[in-house]
């Protein structure tokens, strides 16, 4: 067996072992583009009980494969291309934001707005645990 070191799919530094989870929902709907989808899941990562998470710009783009500050501002709330408006995650209503002054903004993940839960606890499962 031979032993290579570094890996083309493994960051070079990766971040310790841990999950993000998204709704199927999310994955099928169709306005969403890659980059959305990755940010969600990425605000997942650092979301806790109550779907609320505050990570910097900063780290937000780390966890998201080095983004920059303004694509991930455009992605979570738009901007407008000529004439045509394309609307961020806010304005889809997957993430509401409560801006803080010299801190880091509060983002918080919306998928109760499609399951009816209230607060962070959306009741859904893992599909492969389901069965």
């Amino acid at each position: 067996m031979s032993s290579t070191t570094g890996s083309v799919l493994a960051p070079e530094n990766p971040s310790p072992m841990g999950f993000a989870v998204l709704p199927i929902f999310v994955l099928e709907d169709p306005q969403l583009g890659d980059h959305e989808v990755r940010v969600l899941l990425a605000l997942s990562s650092y979301t806790g009980a109550n779907s609320k998470c505050w990570p910097s710009l900063r780290a937000l783009s780390e966890r998201c494969g080095g983004s920059s500050k303004r694509q991930l501002q455009r992605i979570l709330n738009g901007y407008t291309r000529g004439a045509d408006r394309v609307p961020g995650l806010v304005e889809k209503g997957y993430v509401s934001t409560e801006l803080r002054t010299s801190r880091s903004n509060v983002f918080r993940l919306n998928f109760d707005r499609w399951t009816g839960q209230k607060g962070g606890d959306t009741g859904a499962t893992a599909p492969c645990l389901d069965r």
